[in-house]
């Protein structure tokens, strides 16, 4: 499945890779850390400040039809931005949260979502 083709998320695109170590002190007070897991999962907050209302029903009917809300992962392509090493990336993510937006005028809607890689 294949995120819907709508508006470009307003800047900024959040980016956050979470810590996944393990702590610990040893009586000594020697730290020791190893990785939690072996992949560490992405997570990227999209904006919108002004999406139009077709684009909010294509998503919205996306998100609640078609993966069923956090339940199932897509494709989503990262922004086409020169010199990210991320851009235009074909990524394996899912929705990770609330779906949250606002009319916020008389034709747009202001909101965001989080996806974080499978």
């Amino acid at each position: 499945m294949e995120f819907p083709t709508i508006k470009r998320p307003s800047f900024p695109l959040k980016e956050t890779i979470p810590d996944h170590t393990i702590k610990g002190q040893t009586d000594g007070i020697t730290m020791f850390t190893r990785p939690r897991f072996t992949k560490v999962p992405r997570s990227f907050t999209l904006s919108w400040s002004r999406l139009p209302i077709a684009d909010y029903e294509r998503l919205r009917h996306f998100y609640y039809n078609e993966v069923k809300g956090n339940a199932l992962a897509f494709s989503w392509t990262y922004p086409d931005i020169p010199g990210n090493s991320l851009s235009g990336k074909k990524l394996t993510v899912r929705f990770d949260g609330d779906f949250e937006f606002e009319l916020s005028d008389y034709d747009c809607y202001t909101g965001s979502i989080k996806v974080t890689e499978v």
